[in-house]
């Protein structure tokens, strides 16, 4: 696919939104700051898990579609 029909599928408001920045991976942050044992919570991860009524939420939604 070209660059050029790729600009068009995109809408100009997305087109012009600043590239996400995901942080560092993991051994690249092992190595700057020589931490062997981390948590890194820095992309909505949760140690806790979803919410029980985020699960039901999308279960719900779920229901009737066809794979």
């Amino acid at each position: 696919m070209t660059a050029s029909l790729l600009s068009d599928l995109i809408r100009q408001e997305v087109v012009h939104l600043p590239t996400y920045n995901a942080g560092i991976a993991l051994d690249q942050f092992r190595a700057v700051y020589g931490i062997d044992c981390l948590t890194k919570l820095d992309s909505y991860e949760s140690p806790m898990g979803p919410s029980p009524l985020a699960v039901k939420a999308m279960q719900e939604a779920a229901n009737g579609v066809a794979c």
